[in-house]
């Protein structure tokens, strides 16, 4: 049910188990006092203690097995308010006693006096009646007044029963067919229970929240155009618990959670972190430190955090994520996979690819064959195949790629993995220098998506922008530059000119523009892009770095070297910031800077950024020989402009001994 919290669900599977324990115990009961009666003994399985299905025996001692049962319930039923954790092994125990306790008061009334009075059971005495009745009676009451309890608070948070227990039909049937693949049909239940309670209690009853919120997370995963239905959702039921006083904690918590996902969905980091911080702090507060209610908001708040380039304080956030994840759902199951994926993402960032890998290995090893944990597998080994093309392995990269094309056979699979795996290896081509394959595949991955969203969908954005590239790889600059305008017009109409993904499109515009002899519509088209970017995700954001690198380019284009110093200047302390000093990502601007220190008759300056270059990818994180052997090529050619030919010669040899080892340890790639 909407809004209930897991101890309150573990009740109501208790009380189910206990019904069924009902049923099955009277006809139990009723072939055990027949053969009683009749003098005989017979037990239906052979247990230890256990001489007869009404009695257990110790030392002589025989008991009713209700009594035993109604005993065990008052101490179980006693703390089930303090159970939280989602565990079967709790909720068995929970349903046996609840069970027990409905079976004392039957038998208790009906059975056991009549019975009792008959047999001759001596050690019970006259204390008979207390040692049976008295137990199964305190056992109803406590049962009685948690189930009131539970009521009393279903029936305030939900509405009326029948309406509420429609909704909820209406809900585990959407369920069903989610997990079916037939999200139309999900959709339009999930909806139709929305509307019913919201025609019924009214539009603005915070007892709508419910299904409300299982309507805009649906939506939210499972978009049907840019997403813009889920954003609706969220804000109207974030307005209404905003006026109501009396909200579960735990709708609260998935309101502001699923508001800040939407929020960083249309580009606004910053908000997005504010709103996962206080979803964390009310589900903290809430629920305690540790509690299942923080770890998904806590993983989106790490997710936030990597996306403002904040790697440290995102490593803490996902560890302390998958640690509750791993106390409450248990340390090998297949909820830690999204924990997981993101701790991947992170170190994978930060350069330490030994263990983003071990990472990824051990969520293949959790997610199972269900429709979406296989999902899950295969964008897992898409991101170990984008690992194995950065470190040029593209042999093994491509074998991946095609493994989770091949598990992606569901519907999920091939809304949201084989067109990602189909850029992905169009991206390998591009790497491989096979534009026209590339081509080919990116073409396929925008008609995929096409068809699945319609030709001017946010989701098509991406091939296009990878087309583009393509296209200017192989001098088609005219068809390049209509793919590229296709992409910008697609957001402005759906998100308006001020939307963040407009800047890696701009992006790329603009290196066409810059190629075709036009700097000066590039250094336009890039410094909107840049200020897009720095509207959102603040002056030091990830993707500033290479905005600022075509920016100081495109400045020394135009013979404005004292900007492209400054600019160089600016664009090396973020890279640094964000990647760490011993990064491709930063080194590329210590090649920039040492080719305006020459242009600027500043040799020294020019030989020094040289040096810098190849002791930071000396020292990176992994072997970068690919990157080393070009910086080698590069300071060479210095020398040798500068009459320095021994030393270039050396530094030649060098570059050509990192070429021949790459090639060795992967003797499939090209450098």
């Amino acid at each position: 049910m909407p809004g209930l919290r897991r101890n309150e669900l573990i009740i109501l599977l208790g009380m189910g188990v206990g019904l069924v324990l009902v049923g099955t115990d009277i006809l139990i009961y009723r072939w055990g006092l027949r053969t009683l009666f009749d003098g005989q003994v017979i037990s239906l399985v052979q247990i230890p203690l256990v001489d007869h299905p009404l009695f257990l025996q110790w030392s002589g001692i025989k008991v009713p097995v209700v009594t035993a049962f109604a005993l065990a319930a008052i101490a179980v039923l006693a703390s089930v308010p303090s159970l939280g954790r989602p565990r079967l092994v709790t909720a068995i125990p929970v349903g046996l006693v609840t069970g027990a306790a409905i079976i004392a008061l039957f038998k208790g009334t009906r059975f056991h006096h009549d019975l009792l009075l008959s047999l001759d059971v001596q050690p019970l005495g006259v204390v008979r009646w207390s040692a049976v009745l008295m137990p199964a009676t305190l056992a109803l009451w406590l049962l009685v007044v948690v189930d009131a309890r539970w009521l009393w608070r279903f029936r305030r948070r939900n509405g009326p029963f029948a309406l509420a227990i429609t909704a909820a039909l209406w809900e585990w049937r959407g369920d069903r067919q989610a997990r079916k693949e037939d999200f139309d049909q999900a959709r339009r239940l999930f909806r139709g229970a929305y509307e019913r309670v919201q025609a019924r209690l009214g539009e603005n009853d915070p007892r709508t929240l419910g299904p409300l919120v299982k309507l805009a997370w649906f939506t939210y995963d499972h978009p049907s155009d840019d997403g813009s239905e889920a954003g609706l959702l969220f804000r109207r039921g974030f307005a209404i618990a905003e006026k109501a006083r009396d909200i579960d904690g735990s709708t609260r918590v998935q309101l502001i959670d699923g508001l800040g996902s939407v929020t960083a969905r249309d580009g606004e980091n910053a908000g997005a972190l504010q709103l996962y911080e206080e979803a964390v702090r009310v589900a903290e507060e809430g629920y305690g430190d540790m509690a299942w209610q923080v770890a998904t908001p806590l993983r989106h708040l790490a997710w936030a955090t990597m996306r403002a380039s904040r790697l440290k304080d995102a490593e803490r956030l996902a560890r302390r994520a998958l640690a509750i994840a791993r106390k409450n759902y248990g340390r090998r199951s297949g909820d830690l996979v999204p924990f997981m994926v993101i701790l991947a993402d992170i170190r994978d960032r930060q350069g330490e690819l030994a263990e983003a890998s071990t990472l990824r290995a051990e969520v293949l090893q959790l997610a199972g064959q269900s429709n979406r944990q296989s999902v899950a597998r295969a964008e897992t080994l898409l991101d170990l195949g984008s690992m194995r093309a950065r470190e040029g392995k593209y042999q093994e990269a491509e074998q991946l790629y095609e493994d989770a094309l091949a598990m992606s056979t569901n519907e999920s699979g091939r809304r949201r993995v084989v067109p990602s795996a189909l850029l992905e290896l169009a991206w390998l081509r591009r790497m491989e220098g096979r534009y026209g394959d590339g081509e080919q595949l990116a073409r396929r991955a925008l008609e995929e998506l096409e068809g699945f969203w319609g030709y001017d969908s946010l989701q098509v954005v991406t091939p296009l922008v990878r087309l583009g590239d393509l296209c200017m790889k192989q001098d088609k600059p005219e068809a390049a530059r209509e793919l590229l305008n296709r992409a910008i017009a697609i957001i402005e109409k759906r998100s308006g000119p001020a939307d963040v993904r407009l800047a890696s499109v701009l992006e790329g515009l603009a290196r066409l523009e810059r190629g075709q002899g036009n700097p000066d519509l590039a250094e336009t088209m890039t410094r909107r892009a840049i200020a897009l970017t720095e509207e959102h995700e603040g002056p030091e954001g990830r993707q500033l770095v290479p905005l600022l690198a075509l920016l100081a380019a495109i400045a020394s284009d135009q013979e404005n070297h004292a900007d492209a110093l400054r600019i160089l200047q600016r664009g090396l302390t973020v890279a640094e910031k964000v990647y760490g000093p011993n990064r491709p990502e930063t080194t590329q601007f210590f090649a920039q800077l040492a080719d305006e220190r020459e242009i600027s008759d500043d040799s020294d300056g020019s030989e020094r950024m040289h040096r810098e270059e190849i002791s930071a990818l000396q020292i990176g994180p992994q072997r970068y020989d690919s990157e080393l052997a070009e910086a080698f090529e590069r300071y060479a050619h210095f020398l040798e402009r500068h009459d320095r030919s021994d030393e270039a010669v050396e530094a030649k040899r060098q570059s050509m001994e990192l070429m021949v080892k790459h090639a060795w340890q992967n003797p499939a790639d090209s450098i």
